[in-house]
Protein backbone atom coordinates (compact mmCIF):
# COMPACT_ATOMS: atom_id res chain seq x y z
CA UNK A 1 0.00 0.00 0.00
CA UNK A 2 1.14 3.55 -0.78
CA UNK A 3 -0.07 7.01 0.07
CA UNK A 4 -0.61 8.95 -3.16
CA UNK A 5 -0.87 12.62 -4.00
CA UNK A 6 -3.51 12.76 -6.71
CA UNK A 7 -4.58 16.09 -8.15
CA UNK A 8 -8.37 15.86 -7.77
CA UNK A 9 -9.05 18.37 -10.54
CA UNK A 10 -6.91 16.69 -13.21
CA UNK A 11 -6.60 13.14 -11.87
CA UNK A 12 -2.79 13.22 -12.10
CA UNK A 13 -0.85 11.11 -9.56
CA UNK A 14 2.40 12.95 -8.92
CA UNK A 15 3.77 11.88 -5.51
CA UNK A 16 3.88 8.56 -3.64
CA UNK A 17 5.16 7.25 -0.34
CA UNK A 18 5.20 3.66 0.89
CA UNK A 19 3.97 2.79 4.36
CA UNK A 20 6.57 2.63 7.09
CA UNK A 21 7.82 -0.80 8.04
CA UNK A 22 7.52 -1.88 11.67
CA UNK A 23 11.27 -1.38 12.14
CA UNK A 24 11.20 2.10 10.60
CA UNK A 25 8.27 3.10 12.79
CA UNK A 26 10.07 1.89 15.90
CA UNK A 27 13.15 3.87 14.90
CA UNK A 28 11.15 7.07 14.34
CA UNK A 29 9.42 6.76 17.69
CA UNK A 30 12.78 6.23 19.38
CA UNK A 31 14.20 9.31 17.69
CA UNK A 32 11.18 11.34 18.80
CA UNK A 33 11.67 10.20 22.39
CA UNK A 34 15.35 11.14 22.34
CA UNK A 35 14.54 14.55 20.90
CA UNK A 36 11.83 15.15 23.51
CA UNK A 37 14.33 14.89 26.35
CA UNK A 38 16.65 17.33 24.57
CA UNK A 39 13.90 19.76 23.54
CA UNK A 40 12.10 19.75 26.88
CA UNK A 41 15.38 20.47 28.70
CA UNK A 42 15.61 23.84 26.94
CA UNK A 43 14.38 26.96 28.67
CA UNK A 44 11.05 28.26 27.42
CA UNK A 45 12.70 31.29 25.85
CA UNK A 46 15.00 29.04 23.83
CA UNK A 47 12.04 27.06 22.54
CA UNK A 48 10.29 30.30 21.59
CA UNK A 49 13.40 31.46 19.71
CA UNK A 50 13.40 28.19 17.75
CA UNK A 51 9.68 28.32 16.87
CA UNK A 52 9.53 32.02 15.94
CA UNK A 53 11.28 31.66 12.52
CA UNK A 54 8.58 29.25 11.32
CA UNK A 55 6.27 32.22 10.67
CA UNK A 56 8.88 33.84 8.44
CA UNK A 57 9.45 30.57 6.58
CA UNK A 58 5.73 30.26 5.86
CA UNK A 59 5.55 33.79 4.48
CA UNK A 60 8.74 33.40 2.45
CA UNK A 61 7.49 30.17 0.85
CA UNK A 62 3.83 31.22 0.66
CA UNK A 63 3.21 30.55 -3.03
CA UNK A 64 5.02 27.22 -3.08
CA UNK A 65 3.13 25.91 -0.05
CA UNK A 66 -0.22 27.23 -1.26
CA UNK A 67 0.23 25.48 -4.59
CA UNK A 68 1.02 22.27 -2.71
CA UNK A 69 -2.38 22.46 -0.97
CA UNK A 70 -4.27 23.25 -4.16
CA UNK A 71 -2.57 20.57 -6.22
CA UNK A 72 -3.09 17.89 -3.59
CA UNK A 73 -6.68 18.49 -2.43
CA UNK A 74 -8.20 20.98 -4.88
CA UNK A 75 -8.69 24.06 -2.72
CA UNK A 76 -8.95 27.33 -4.73
CA UNK A 77 -5.49 28.90 -4.73
CA UNK A 78 -6.70 32.13 -3.10
CA UNK A 79 -7.99 30.11 -0.14
CA UNK A 80 -4.77 28.07 0.03
CA UNK A 81 -2.74 31.28 0.29
CA UNK A 82 -5.03 32.45 3.09
CA UNK A 83 -4.48 29.16 4.93
CA UNK A 84 -0.70 29.56 4.88
CA UNK A 85 -0.97 33.17 6.02
CA UNK A 86 -3.24 32.10 8.88
CA UNK A 87 -0.67 29.53 9.99
CA UNK A 88 1.95 32.27 10.13
CA UNK A 89 -0.37 34.41 12.26
CA UNK A 90 -0.86 31.45 14.59
CA UNK A 91 2.90 31.15 15.10
CA UNK A 92 3.13 34.90 15.74
CA UNK A 93 0.35 34.70 18.32
CA UNK A 94 1.75 31.75 20.24
CA UNK A 95 5.34 32.95 20.49
CA UNK A 96 3.96 36.13 22.04
CA UNK A 97 1.54 34.38 24.41
CA UNK A 98 3.75 31.48 25.50
CA UNK A 99 5.79 33.36 28.14
CA UNK A 100 2.76 34.53 30.11
CA UNK A 101 0.80 31.25 29.80
CA UNK A 102 3.54 28.62 30.17
CA UNK A 103 5.83 30.24 32.71
CA UNK A 104 5.83 28.90 36.25
CA UNK A 105 4.04 30.73 39.04
CA UNK A 106 5.52 30.92 42.51
CA UNK A 107 5.03 32.62 45.81
CA UNK A 108 6.57 32.42 49.30
CA UNK A 109 4.62 31.71 52.47
CA UNK A 110 6.48 31.43 55.79
CA UNK A 111 9.68 30.49 54.01
CA UNK A 112 8.01 27.88 51.78
CA UNK A 113 8.20 28.32 48.04
CA UNK A 114 4.86 27.28 46.50
CA UNK A 115 3.85 27.33 42.88
CA UNK A 116 2.60 25.74 39.67
CA UNK A 117 4.67 24.52 36.76
CA UNK A 118 3.44 23.75 33.23
CA UNK A 119 5.53 20.75 32.27
CA UNK A 120 5.53 18.91 28.97
CA UNK A 121 4.14 15.38 28.73
CA UNK A 122 6.09 13.75 25.89
CA UNK A 123 4.99 13.23 22.29
CA UNK A 124 1.57 14.38 21.08
CA UNK A 125 0.09 12.31 18.25
CA UNK A 126 -2.12 14.25 15.83
CA UNK A 127 -4.36 12.43 13.36
CA UNK A 128 -5.21 15.16 10.91
CA UNK A 129 -7.62 15.64 7.96
CA UNK A 130 -7.07 16.74 4.39
CA UNK A 131 -9.43 19.74 4.17
CA UNK A 132 -7.15 22.27 5.92
CA UNK A 133 -3.93 20.28 5.65
CA UNK A 134 -1.57 22.93 7.06
CA UNK A 135 -3.87 24.77 9.45
CA UNK A 136 -5.12 21.67 11.25
CA UNK A 137 -1.56 20.49 11.85
CA UNK A 138 -0.22 23.84 12.99
CA UNK A 139 -2.99 24.45 15.48
CA UNK A 140 -2.17 21.28 17.40
CA UNK A 141 1.58 21.19 16.80
CA UNK A 142 2.80 24.72 17.54
CA UNK A 143 1.33 25.09 21.06
CA UNK A 144 2.38 21.52 21.87
CA UNK A 145 5.96 22.22 20.79
CA UNK A 146 6.18 25.47 22.70
CA UNK A 147 5.09 23.64 25.83
CA UNK A 148 8.08 21.32 25.42
CA UNK A 149 6.40 18.35 23.75
CA UNK A 150 7.32 16.89 20.38
CA UNK A 151 4.74 16.15 17.68
CA UNK A 152 3.90 13.01 15.74
CA UNK A 153 1.73 13.48 12.65
CA UNK A 154 -0.47 10.90 10.99
CA UNK A 155 -1.87 12.87 8.07
CA UNK A 156 -4.66 11.90 5.69
CA UNK A 157 -3.59 9.24 3.15
CA UNK A 158 -4.19 11.61 0.22
CA UNK A 159 -1.78 14.24 1.65
CA UNK A 160 1.73 12.70 1.69
CA UNK A 161 3.33 15.65 -0.11
CA UNK A 162 1.89 18.14 2.37
CA UNK A 163 2.89 15.97 5.33
CA UNK A 164 6.52 15.84 4.22
CA UNK A 165 6.63 19.56 3.50
CA UNK A 166 5.34 20.38 6.98
CA UNK A 167 7.94 18.11 8.58
CA UNK A 168 10.71 19.67 6.47
CA UNK A 169 9.73 23.30 6.99
CA UNK A 170 9.50 22.96 10.77
CA UNK A 171 12.93 21.33 10.86
CA UNK A 172 14.55 23.86 8.52
CA UNK A 173 13.04 26.86 10.29
CA UNK A 174 13.58 25.71 13.88
CA UNK A 175 16.75 23.64 13.55
CA UNK A 176 15.08 20.66 15.25
CA UNK A 177 13.08 17.69 13.91
CA UNK A 178 10.22 18.65 16.21
CA UNK A 179 7.49 17.06 14.11
CA UNK A 180 7.77 13.55 12.71
CA UNK A 181 5.25 12.56 10.07
CA UNK A 182 4.30 8.90 10.07
CA UNK A 183 3.19 7.24 6.84
CA UNK A 184 1.04 4.60 8.51
CA UNK A 185 -2.40 3.10 7.94
CA UNK A 186 -5.34 3.39 10.31
CA UNK A 187 -4.69 0.01 11.90
CA UNK A 188 -1.18 1.06 12.97
CA UNK A 189 -2.42 4.09 14.92
CA UNK A 190 -3.12 1.86 17.92
CA UNK A 191 0.51 0.68 17.86
CA UNK A 192 1.69 4.29 18.05
CA UNK A 193 -0.72 5.07 20.87
CA UNK A 194 0.75 2.10 22.77
CA UNK A 195 4.23 3.63 22.61
CA UNK A 196 5.34 4.95 26.04
CA UNK A 197 6.58 8.21 24.50
CA UNK A 198 3.06 9.16 23.35
CA UNK A 199 1.41 11.08 26.19
CA UNK A 200 -1.20 13.13 24.33
CA UNK A 201 -3.44 12.60 21.32
CA UNK A 202 -5.71 14.72 19.16
CA UNK A 203 -7.85 14.00 16.12
CA UNK A 204 -9.94 15.94 13.65
CA UNK A 205 -12.27 13.71 11.70
CA UNK A 206 -15.53 11.79 11.79
CA UNK A 207 -17.47 10.81 14.90
CA UNK A 208 -16.72 7.15 14.21
CA UNK A 209 -12.99 7.83 13.95
CA UNK A 210 -13.05 9.92 17.13
CA UNK A 211 -14.82 7.21 19.11
CA UNK A 212 -12.27 4.57 18.09
CA UNK A 213 -9.32 6.89 18.68
CA UNK A 214 -10.44 8.02 22.13
CA UNK A 215 -11.16 4.43 23.14
CA UNK A 216 -7.62 3.38 22.16
CA UNK A 217 -6.07 6.33 23.98
CA UNK A 218 -8.16 5.63 27.08
CA UNK A 219 -6.47 2.28 27.56
CA UNK A 220 -3.29 4.18 28.48
CA UNK A 221 -5.09 7.09 30.16
CA UNK A 222 -3.79 9.51 27.51
CA UNK A 223 -5.49 12.94 27.37
CA UNK A 224 -7.24 13.58 24.08
CA UNK A 225 -8.71 16.48 22.13
CA UNK A 226 -11.31 15.67 19.46
CA UNK A 227 -12.87 17.84 16.76
CA UNK A 228 -15.46 15.74 14.97
CA UNK A 229 -18.49 16.23 12.74
CA UNK A 230 -20.81 19.20 12.59
CA UNK A 231 -24.14 20.38 11.22
CA UNK A 232 -23.79 24.09 11.84
CA UNK A 233 -26.81 26.40 11.63
CA UNK A 234 -26.84 29.81 9.96
CA UNK A 235 -29.84 31.71 11.35
CA UNK A 236 -31.29 34.76 9.60
CA UNK A 237 -33.91 36.75 11.53
CA UNK A 238 -36.25 39.24 9.89
CA UNK A 239 -34.38 42.31 11.17
CA UNK A 240 -31.09 41.27 9.51
CA UNK A 241 -29.18 42.94 6.72
CA UNK A 242 -30.28 40.33 4.20
CA UNK A 243 -27.77 41.17 1.49
CA UNK A 244 -24.82 40.79 3.85
CA UNK A 245 -26.30 37.69 5.42
CA UNK A 246 -26.83 35.95 2.08
CA UNK A 247 -23.40 36.89 0.79
CA UNK A 248 -21.80 35.55 3.95
CA UNK A 249 -23.84 32.36 3.83
CA UNK A 250 -22.57 31.63 0.31
CA UNK A 251 -19.00 32.28 1.43
CA UNK A 252 -19.43 30.02 4.45
CA UNK A 253 -21.33 27.19 2.76
CA UNK A 254 -19.25 26.96 -0.42
CA UNK A 255 -15.77 27.97 0.77
CA UNK A 256 -13.30 25.11 0.22
CA UNK A 257 -16.03 23.58 -1.99
CA UNK A 258 -18.19 23.07 1.08
CA UNK A 259 -15.58 20.86 2.74
CA UNK A 260 -15.27 22.75 6.02
CA UNK A 261 -16.22 21.57 9.52
CA UNK A 262 -17.65 24.95 10.49
CA UNK A 263 -19.34 25.69 7.17
CA UNK A 264 -22.93 26.93 7.36
CA UNK A 265 -24.74 23.66 6.71
CA UNK A 266 -28.34 24.48 7.67
CA UNK A 267 -29.77 27.87 6.67
CA UNK A 268 -32.64 28.63 9.08
CA UNK A 269 -34.69 31.69 8.09
CA UNK A 270 -37.52 33.50 9.90
CA UNK A 271 -40.68 33.07 7.86
CA UNK A 272 -41.41 36.78 7.23
CA UNK A 273 -38.26 37.05 5.09
CA UNK A 274 -37.99 33.43 4.01
CA UNK A 275 -39.08 33.83 0.39
CA UNK A 276 -36.78 36.79 -0.16
CA UNK A 277 -33.79 34.98 1.34
CA UNK A 278 -34.39 31.80 -0.63
CA UNK A 279 -34.56 33.80 -3.86
CA UNK A 280 -31.36 35.70 -3.07
CA UNK A 281 -29.45 32.56 -2.10
CA UNK A 282 -30.69 30.70 -5.19
CA UNK A 283 -29.43 33.50 -7.44
CA UNK A 284 -26.02 33.43 -5.81
CA UNK A 285 -25.68 29.66 -6.02
CA UNK A 286 -26.57 29.71 -9.71
CA UNK A 287 -23.56 31.96 -10.29
CA UNK A 288 -21.19 29.27 -8.99
CA UNK A 289 -19.57 26.58 -11.11
CA UNK A 290 -16.60 24.25 -10.75
CA UNK A 291 -13.46 25.97 -12.04
CA UNK A 292 -9.69 25.33 -12.16
CA UNK A 293 -8.45 25.74 -8.57
CA UNK A 294 -5.12 27.18 -9.72
CA UNK A 295 -6.81 30.27 -11.17
CA UNK A 296 -6.93 33.31 -8.91
CA UNK A 297 -10.60 34.08 -9.67
CA UNK A 298 -11.91 30.60 -8.86
CA UNK A 299 -14.52 30.55 -6.08
CA UNK A 300 -15.60 26.91 -6.30
CA UNK A 301 -13.48 23.93 -7.26
CA UNK A 302 -13.67 20.17 -7.22
CA UNK A 303 -14.01 17.94 -4.19
CA UNK A 304 -10.89 16.39 -2.71
CA UNK A 305 -11.62 12.75 -3.63
CA UNK A 306 -14.11 10.91 -5.81
CA UNK A 307 -15.36 8.71 -2.95
CA UNK A 308 -16.27 11.86 -1.00
CA UNK A 309 -18.26 13.17 -3.94
CA UNK A 310 -19.99 9.78 -4.30
CA UNK A 311 -20.96 9.82 -0.61
CA UNK A 312 -22.35 13.37 -0.87
CA UNK A 313 -24.51 12.42 -3.86
CA UNK A 314 -25.86 9.42 -1.93
CA UNK A 315 -26.83 11.73 0.94
CA UNK A 316 -28.48 14.09 -1.55
CA UNK A 317 -30.49 11.27 -3.12
CA UNK A 318 -31.52 9.85 0.26
CA UNK A 319 -32.68 13.30 1.37
CA UNK A 320 -34.88 13.63 -1.72
CA UNK A 321 -36.36 10.20 -1.06
CA UNK A 322 -37.08 11.26 2.54
CA UNK A 323 -39.07 14.28 1.32
CA UNK A 324 -36.66 17.20 0.88
CA UNK A 325 -37.57 19.53 -1.99
CA UNK A 326 -35.12 20.30 -4.81
CA UNK A 327 -34.36 23.94 -5.57
CA UNK A 328 -31.16 23.38 -7.57
CA UNK A 329 -30.11 19.86 -8.59
CA UNK A 330 -26.35 19.17 -8.53
CA UNK A 331 -24.41 17.23 -11.13
CA UNK A 332 -21.52 14.93 -10.30
CA UNK A 333 -18.70 13.87 -12.61
CA UNK A 334 -15.96 12.23 -10.57
CA UNK A 335 -14.66 14.85 -8.15
CA UNK A 336 -16.48 17.64 -10.01
CA UNK A 337 -19.67 18.38 -8.07
CA UNK A 338 -21.82 21.35 -9.05
CA UNK A 339 -23.71 23.12 -6.24
CA UNK A 340 -27.02 21.79 -4.99
CA UNK A 341 -29.79 23.47 -3.00
CA UNK A 342 -32.47 21.72 -0.90
CA UNK A 343 -35.58 22.99 0.89
CA UNK A 344 -37.10 21.72 4.15
CA UNK A 345 -35.56 18.27 4.63
CA UNK A 346 -37.42 16.21 7.26
CA UNK A 347 -35.66 15.33 10.49
CA UNK A 348 -34.80 11.82 9.31
CA UNK A 349 -33.19 13.03 6.07
CA UNK A 350 -29.37 13.06 5.85
CA UNK A 351 -29.54 16.74 4.88
CA UNK A 352 -30.90 17.48 8.38
CA UNK A 353 -29.44 14.79 10.61
CA UNK A 354 -25.98 14.25 9.05
CA UNK A 355 -23.08 16.41 7.94
CA UNK A 356 -23.10 17.22 4.23
CA UNK A 357 -19.40 17.72 3.55
CA UNK A 358 -19.52 19.36 0.15
CA UNK A 359 -21.25 22.01 -1.99
CA UNK A 360 -24.90 21.39 -1.04
CA UNK A 361 -26.96 24.05 0.75
CA UNK A 362 -30.06 23.40 2.86
CA UNK A 363 -32.72 25.97 3.74
CA UNK A 364 -35.52 25.70 6.32
CA UNK A 365 -38.26 28.02 7.61
CA UNK A 366 -38.67 29.05 11.26
CA UNK A 367 -41.80 30.74 12.62
CA UNK A 368 -39.85 33.03 14.97
CA UNK A 369 -36.61 33.37 16.93
CA UNK A 370 -37.48 30.72 19.51
CA UNK A 371 -38.41 28.26 16.82
CA UNK A 372 -35.10 29.01 15.07
CA UNK A 373 -33.20 28.25 18.29
CA UNK A 374 -35.12 25.00 18.71
CA UNK A 375 -34.35 23.96 15.12
CA UNK A 376 -30.69 24.91 15.44
CA UNK A 377 -30.28 22.83 18.60
CA UNK A 378 -32.07 19.85 17.04
CA UNK A 379 -28.85 18.03 16.22
CA UNK A 380 -26.38 15.69 17.87
CA UNK A 381 -23.59 18.08 16.87
CA UNK A 382 -22.41 21.31 18.46
CA UNK A 383 -19.43 22.95 16.76
CA UNK A 384 -20.37 26.43 15.51
CA UNK A 385 -23.41 28.63 14.83
CA UNK A 386 -23.91 31.95 13.05
CA UNK A 387 -26.78 34.32 13.92
CA UNK A 388 -27.94 37.33 11.92
CA UNK A 389 -29.95 40.08 13.63
CA UNK A 390 -29.73 43.83 14.27
CA UNK A 391 -31.28 43.47 17.74
CA UNK A 392 -28.60 43.28 20.44
CA UNK A 393 -30.92 41.73 23.03
CA UNK A 394 -31.90 38.97 20.60
CA UNK A 395 -28.24 38.45 19.76
CA UNK A 396 -27.26 37.96 23.41
CA UNK A 397 -30.22 35.68 24.05
CA UNK A 398 -29.31 33.46 21.12
CA UNK A 399 -25.64 33.34 22.09
CA UNK A 400 -26.67 32.02 25.51
CA UNK A 401 -29.23 29.49 24.24
CA UNK A 402 -27.47 27.95 21.22
CA UNK A 403 -25.64 24.79 22.26
CA UNK A 404 -22.39 25.17 20.33
CA UNK A 405 -18.70 25.61 21.01
CA UNK A 406 -18.67 28.87 19.02
CA UNK A 407 -21.54 31.29 18.35
CA UNK A 408 -21.02 34.44 16.26
CA UNK A 409 -23.43 37.24 15.38
CA UNK A 410 -23.42 38.93 11.97
CA UNK A 411 -20.22 37.11 11.02
CA UNK A 412 -19.12 33.88 9.42
CA UNK A 413 -18.11 31.20 11.90
CA UNK A 414 -14.32 30.84 11.76
CA UNK A 415 -11.48 29.71 13.97
CA UNK A 416 -9.11 32.37 15.30
CA UNK A 417 -5.67 31.76 16.86
CA UNK A 418 -6.57 34.12 19.73
CA UNK A 419 -9.69 32.27 20.92
CA UNK A 420 -10.34 28.65 21.98
CA UNK A 421 -11.98 26.48 19.35
CA UNK A 422 -13.83 23.19 19.67
CA UNK A 423 -17.23 21.59 20.02
CA UNK A 424 -19.65 19.84 22.35
CA UNK A 425 -21.83 16.74 22.02
CA UNK A 426 -20.84 14.64 18.99
CA UNK A 427 -18.64 17.45 17.70
CA UNK A 428 -15.99 16.49 20.24
CA UNK A 429 -14.33 17.88 23.35
CA UNK A 430 -11.26 19.80 24.40
CA UNK A 431 -10.05 23.04 22.91
CA UNK A 432 -7.43 24.08 20.40
CA UNK A 433 -6.22 27.64 19.87
CA UNK A 434 -6.26 30.51 22.32
CA UNK A 435 -4.44 30.36 25.62
CA UNK A 436 -6.36 27.18 26.39
CA UNK A 437 -4.65 25.47 23.46
CA UNK A 438 -1.28 25.90 25.14
CA UNK A 439 -2.47 24.01 28.21
CA UNK A 440 -4.22 20.96 26.74
CA UNK A 441 -1.07 18.84 26.75
CA UNK A 442 0.84 19.97 29.83
CA UNK A 443 1.11 18.71 33.38
CA UNK A 444 -0.14 21.41 35.74
CA UNK A 445 2.29 20.50 38.49
CA UNK A 446 1.76 22.00 41.92
CA UNK A 447 4.95 22.11 43.99
CA UNK A 448 6.11 23.21 47.43
CA UNK A 449 9.71 23.60 48.59
CA UNK A 450 10.25 23.85 52.32
CA UNK A 451 13.88 24.60 53.13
Amino acid sequence: MKFQSKNPYTGEIYFERSLLSSADLTQKLGQAEALFHKWNALELESRIDAIRPIAGYLREHLEELAQCITREMGKPISESRAEIQKCALLVDYYVEEAPSVLSSEKTFNDGVEEGVRRDALGAVLGVMPWNFPFWQVFRFAIPSLLAGNVALLKHAPNMPDTAERIETLIQEASGYRLLTQLTIDVETISDVLDSPIVRGACLTGSVKAGQAYAAQAAKRIIPTVLELGSNDPFIILSDSNLENACDTFIDSRFGNSGQTCIAAKRLIVEETVYDEVEHMVKQRIEELSVQDPMKDATRLSCMAREDLADQLFKQWSASIEAGAEVIIKPEQNGTHFSPGFLRNPPQDAPAWSEELFGPVAVICKASDMNHAIQMANDTRFGLGASVWTSDSSKARQMVSQLNYGTVVVNQKTASDPRWPFGGIKDSGYGRELGKEGLLEFVNLKTYKIDL
